[in-house]
């Protein structure tokens, strides 16, 4: 079983658009992970995902596998889901560049977040996320309170 990738760290982005990856969560990515992908969110604006290799190969893959490209809609689907999607190394100091495309998903805020998800890592503008936990915690609890009485009824 690989190792799950997880954590919530804040970092700032520096004048040149680079992020130094925590060493907490380099450490959790997998060993055949020679490179990373960075993408936009697809679901949630104010959202990158940062993937290894390996598991960005394998989503993009099935996703191919479902979509019919002769179709006009999925075409378009394809089109969104490959936009802006990056290849990169880390440099030396384990930094990289979120290109101009993709920062603007970030809303150039300079404080953010980075959270280790399991298979990959998300990074949030600081301000976003911030708004965005709130509004979680609410519905979470909420879903809480709701599995905890199905299981109740199966049990």
């Amino acid at each position: 079983m690989s190792q799950i990738i997880k954590g919530e760290f804040n970092i700032t982005l520096d004048e040149r658009n680079r992020i130094k990856l925590p060493v907490d969560l380099k450490r959790m990515l997998p060993n055949e992970a020679k490179g990373l992908v960075l993408t936009r969110r697809l679901s949630d604006h104010g959202c990158l995902n940062l993937y290894p290799q390996v598991v960005w190969n394998a989503e993009h893959d099935e996703l191919r596998s479902k979509l019919n490209l002769k179709r006009k809609d999925h075409q378009e689907y394809y089109d969104y889901f490959m936009d802006g999607v990056c290849d990169f190394e880390l440099d030396n100091a384990d930094r990289f560049v979120i290109p101009k495309a993709l920062l603007e998903a970030l809303s150039s805020d300079k404080e953010l977040i980075i959270r280790g998800m399991g298979d990959h890592i998300t990074i949030w503008s600081k301000a976003e996320w911030e708004k965005r936990r709130v509004k979680k915690s609410d519905r979470f609890k909420k879903l809480n309170d709701d599995l905890a009485e199905l299981f109740d009824k199966l049990s």
